[in-house]
């Protein structure tokens, strides 16, 4: 018997475990962010690209974070490896979300 795979609708919601937010106060997600827009006609980092609504892939990851933390009452960071060309841009930036609640860290991957 051949296995099939299931539409999205039928298949059945599992419900999340009772320590799900003790797995998610462990987590943390780390991003690289040493890539710099040129290719694309941009300056500056990658992720401070416009790409939905006025909103930038930083933008995104910051508010997809924030949904965890505010839903399951965690506290997951976001580690940014910058590179030398990307560092000075992505600090100056990271000050629109000092009122969010994700706590944001930044190294520079050649130091």
């Amino acid at each position: 018997m051949a296995f099939q795979i299931q539409p999205y609708d039928k298949i059945a919601a599992r419900p999340l475990p009772d320590s799900l937010a003790d797995s998610l106060n462990r987590l943390v997600v780390v991003k690289l962010n040493g890539g710099l827009g040129t290719s694309m006609g941009c300056k500056g980092p990658k992720s401070l690209i416009s790409v939905r609504n006025e909103n930038t892939f930083l933008d995104l990851t910051v508010q997809q974070i924030e949904h965890l933390n505010k839903k399951y009452n965690t506290d997951v960071p976001l580690v940014l490896m910058n590179s030398f060309n990307t560092d000075e841009d992505t600090k100056k930036i990271l000050q629109k979300y000092t009122h969010h609640r994700v706590k944001i860290h930044t190294f520079n991957q050649s130091r």
